[in-house]
């Protein structure tokens, strides 16, 4: 009696709740075996006629439990004897129309009927972690925390078993780890470079910028490499003479930024500017004396440009800082301010001859041109460059570009080193005097910021106005 009455109570759920109700993500629509009875003619009107069962008609009579056909609500958990597998029923014609019909369920039609956790079919989104009853339990390779290494599991995705992945390595932080060594990463690894040599390595390039007082000491600034290398090599300085007579100071690798001017110089990628400090008793030792430096790779040596132009303080020696005008500790810019501009040009010499002045720069040819008007307004000129003058007044240094170079031009007429030509306070009526002391560069263009080719310049030189 009490079976009866559990039956009657299933029979009575099932039949009382339709199909269309069922959310197919929480249940399961689990319908007839391979061969279903014919669907009588008035099957869906609500009512359970005489001709209609719970095996032909779902819709008006339920399902039962027991009727041998896996149909309506039942599925494997509410009711194993009619929805074991032996009954899954297979995928009708109509499953993926979107519509979970009569004869589909989430057994033979997850597209249309949802997948339902339970019903001992691995579908849908259910895995091993998701729905084990259906998938079969996870195996010891697929658990991450158990302690062991195993399956797809690797330091990236699972650290507790196998351990931290390795560090990232970057060449230039200061720390040789990963696969860094001496021939890969010799700014954190160190290498041993030789000494300079006179013989001259055509491939290593380089400038010294320039050198200034610090403190009792001084520090000399420039940029050096390899062509084509993009690990750096050395800088070696020496005092009053070039390798063969000069006193050796010191050697520091060329790793500091620098610009993209440099890079392109280089050929190469990488960092390859100095920034060498010598001590106080090195340049007492040796005040007023040139500065020669050579760039030094494994592959052998040179010396680089402007090497004995520049002297170290004291001596009798010009004061560093007239030789170096472009510090921005000491230089008011009037125009763009060009002191961080990699030093590409070599300024051999500025020479005067009857009302020309000359700046003999290597640049004319090579830096692009800009077509800008002439002054007439008849007609466009080709620009590369702008020479620029630095000059001392009221107690401070200016630097200003007085002209315009064109293609292949390096001189122009001597009266437009002045304040006319420079047009910036406070040195519009300014003019040079027989005697002055005052120091020329060549800029790639650099009057206006809006008129510009690349962002280079050359080294500074000293000239007597005459």
């Amino acid at each position: 009696m009490r079976l009866l009455t559990t039956l009657l109570a299933v029979t009575t759920l099932v039949a009382c709740q339709p199909s269309d109700s069922i959310d197919p993500t929480t249940n399961d629509l689990g319908h007839t075996d391979t061969q279903l009875p014919p669907t009588p003619t008035g099957c869906g009107d609500g009512v359970c006629d005489a001709h209609e069962t719970t095996v032909n008609c779902t819709k008006d009579c339920g399902s039962w439990c027991g009727d041998g056909e896996c149909n309506g609500q039942e599925g494997p958990a509410l009711c194993p004897q009619d929805c074991t597998t032996q009954h899954r029923p297979p995928s009708p014609e109509t499953c993926g129309n979107g519509t979970c019909t009569e004869n589909e369920s989430t057994m033979n039609c997850a597209a249309d009927c949802g997948t339902w956790c339970g019903d001992e079919v691995c579908n849908g989104a259910e895995s091993t972690a998701l729905c084990p009853q259906d998938c079969g339990a996870q195996g010891p390779s697929d658990i991450c925390g158990d302690g062991s290494c195993t399956g797809d599991e690797t330091t990236a995705n699972c650290s507790q078993d196998c351990g931290a992945p390795p560090p990232q390595t970057t060449c230039g932080d200061g720390t040789c780890n990963g696969n860094e060594n001496a021939t890969n990463c010799a700014q954190d690894c160190g290498q041993n470079f030789p000494g300079a040599t006179a013989t001259a390595n055509p491939n290593v390039h380089g400038f010294v910028d320039s050198v200034t007082s610090s403190g009792g000491g001084a520090k000399v600034y420039g940029w050096t490499c390899y062509l084509g290398q993009e690990a750096p090599i050395e800088v070696h300085v020496y005092a009053g003479g070039d390798v063969n007579s000069g006193t050796f100071l010191k050697a520091t690798l060329a790793n500091a930024s620098n610009e993209q001017a440099v890079n392109d110089a280089c050929q190469a990628g990488g960092s390859h500017r100095y920034h060498l400090t010598l001590s106080a008793e090195q340049v007492s030792a040796h005040a007023g004396k040139p500065i020669h430096a050579y760039g030094v790779s494994m592959q052998g040596s040179a010396p680089l440009a402007n090497s004995g132009k520049f002297h170290l303080p004291g001596g009798g020696a010009p004061p560093t800082n007239n030789d170096v005008p472009f510090d921005l500790n000491t230089v008011k810019w009037l125009h763009v301010n060009v002191s961080n501009w990699p030093v590409t040009a070599n300024l051999s010499s500025v020479t005067f001859s009857g009302s020309s002045i000359c700046l003999n720069y290597d640049k004319a040819n090579s830096w692009p041109s800009v077509s800008i008007p002439h002054s007439s307004g008849t007609k466009n000129v080709d620009v590369v460059a702008n020479p620029w003058v630095f000059v001392q007044h009221g107690g401070h240094w200016y630097a200003g570009t007085w002209e315009w170079l064109a293609v292949g031009k390096k001189c122009r007429n001597k009266k437009a080193v002045a304040g006319d030509h420079i047009k910036k306070d406070p040195l519009k009526n300014w003019k040079p005097k027989s005697g002055d002391t005052l120091y020329f560069m060549v800029g790639a263009l650099s009057r206006f910021p809006h008129i510009k080719n690349v962002s280079e310049r050359s080294n500074i030189v000293k000239a007597i106005w005459p």
